[in-house]
């Protein structure tokens, strides 16, 4: 047959653009700011908040279930499907079509879960960034919780089968690596680490941008999966990851300047690098 002339793109809209690149980074500037909020109104001990963001999450996934229960308990069932009149005992539809009853139940929840959990699973990285405890068996015990964490969820993407699980060692190593990285720089920017002094020409805002440097490459350049097909323990393990360490990140950062040691870290580059992002979206050629 006759060769065809390639196929000309049409131009992207602003949508796809927006979807494309900001929405991107949406979900782990939440998580920062939820580590900042954490900071603002933690004094050392438990992070303040713990029952009731427990209670909203509750409460929230049993109005999930009473709409999936009182649905068509179909996940085929999207609003407007005419195949499903009549099968519930209330609603024809489900809110989360193709998803499952699981997350139908998670639904929006999912984000109060995974910030409950950090903040359990931080509880000795926040006292020891806030400087309410030291000593290096604190830091040693947050690199064990965390790798608990790793090791769950490649276990689970395993199959429970610890020989399929070998073949993650190469991701779980990684993932190890990068978390002594990251405590080591955070006994840096913690006022009393023992036996760790950070060095005065090395500014608590430069071992900031550092952290950061260790999480962008934790979250985006590590071997998690060739492609991700549904939201499986994998899939999991790589926004657990990503979203953790932003949130860490960001009770670092603002721990900084709210914490003990008010005013400590200053900033090294501009206060308003973020709005390139939303400029960038928004004057991209629309063939970009």
């Amino acid at each position: 047959p006759a060769m065809q002339p390639p196929r000309v793109l049409g131009r992207s809209p602003l949508a796809v653009r927006w979807v494309s690149v900001c929405r991107q980074s949406t979900l782990p500037v939440l998580f920062w700011v939820s580590g900042s909020a954490v900071a603002c109104s933690y004094r050392g001990g438990a992070p303040r908040g713990l029952l009731k963001l427990a209670g909203f999450t509750a409460l929230g996934m049993g109005f999930n279930a009473a709409l999936w229960f009182l649905g068509p308990v179909d996940a085929t069932c999207f609003i407007g499907n005419p195949e499903c009149e009549g099968k519930g005992l209330v609603f024809n539809f489900t809110i989360v079509p193709w998803a499952g009853p699981v997350f139908a139940i998670l639904f929006q929840m999912w984000y109060t879960v995974m910030l409950l959990g950090f903040c359990i699973v931080n509880w000795p990285f926040l006292a020891l960034v806030y400087g309410a405890a030291g000593k290096l068996w604190v830091l040693v015990l947050q690199w064990f919780l965390t790798m608990a964490i790793y090791f769950m969820f490649l276990f689970l993407a395993a199959g429970l089968s610890f020989t399929r699980f070998l073949e993650h060692t190469e991701l779980f190593s990684m993932l190890g690596i990068m978390e002594v990285a990251f405590l080591a720089l955070v006994a840096l920017a913690s006022p009393k680490m023992e036996g760790c002094p950070r060095p005065r020409w090395l500014p608590v805002r430069a071992v900031h941008y550092l952290m950061g440097v260790v999480s962008v490459v934790q979250f985006g350049a590590l071997p998690f999966a060739e492609q991700m097909e549904s939201i499986g323990a994998t899939y999991i393990l790589y926004m657990v990851t990503g979203f953790n360490r932003f949130f860490n990140l960001g009770f670092v950062m603002t721990t900084s300047q709210l914490g003990p040691e008010e005013g400590r870290a200053g900033p090294l580059l501009s206060r308003v690098w973020p709005l390139a992002l939303v400029v960038f979206v928004a004057a991209a050629p629309s063939t970009n």
